[in-house]
């Protein structure tokens, strides 16, 4: 029981043991992969982020458009 429990505890409290271990394992490439998914998720999430707001202002556009439509 000391090895498991001496395992855990480095994998708890000693980082560059705990990424040894994942690199040993091939997690190390998931965690990498992972990573770079949470970047693109960013950046789309800025691009959604100015899709929307460029909806939003071409919406206030046709909604004055129809007015000025109504007017006449």
């Amino acid at each position: 029981m000391r090895l498991k429990e001496e395992m855990l505890r480095l994998l708890k409290e000693d980082i560059e043991f705990r990424y040894t271990v994942l690199g040993y394992l091939g997690l190390d490439e998931v965690i990498k992969a992972i990573r770079e998914l949470q970047k693109q998720v960013a950046e789309h999430s800025k691009a959604i982020r100015s899709l929307q707001e460029q909806v939003a202002e071409n919406t206030k556009a046709i909604r004055e458009l129809q007015k000025q439509v109504a007017e006449h």
